[in-house]
């Protein structure tokens, strides 16, 4: 192999520079930084605070922020059953376990029923009573 032919030359600094750019990329990973899943300071902590003029600081700072957090937990809760469901059936279509459900003309919603008229209310309301008839 001869190092004077310039599509090897090519070749090989191009090789060294990609090593050089994957270990560079490599070694200066950082490490994901601390983040605590509740913060770290109690909401009561507002109480102290006087800014706020006649409205007492728990209906306007701290119960807001209690509710909101309430809110945020219950939202993410959601999303991760969600989330759940989805790679739930994502895996069970994928392995093939079951078959899409029928949609349009063969499905359970199309089926023929009872012929029924255009707003027809007689069952749901009442007909009105007949007066009793003198004899």
């Amino acid at each position: 192999m001869s190092f004077r032919d310039p599509i090897r030359l090519t070749l090989l600094a191009a090789c060294v520079c990609g090593l050089q750019l994957c270990q560079s990329d490599c070694s200066h990973a950082q490490v994901a930084r601390y983040q605590p899943r509740t913060p770290t300071i109690s909401p009561y902590l507002n109480l102290t605070r006087f800014d706020n003029g006649g409205i007492p600081n728990y209906y306007s700072l701290v119960r807001p922020q209690i509710q909101q957090q309430r809110f945020n937990s219950q939202a993410q809760r959601t999303v991760n059953l969600q989330e759940t469901q989805i790679n739930t059936l994502q895996s069970e279509m994928q392995s093939g376990a079951t078959t899409p459900a029928v949609t349009g003309g063969g499905s359970w919603f199309m089926q023929p029923a009872t012929q029924t008229r255009f707003l027809d209310s007689s069952r749901y309301f009442p007909m009105p009573s007949r007066p009793a008839l003198r004899r």
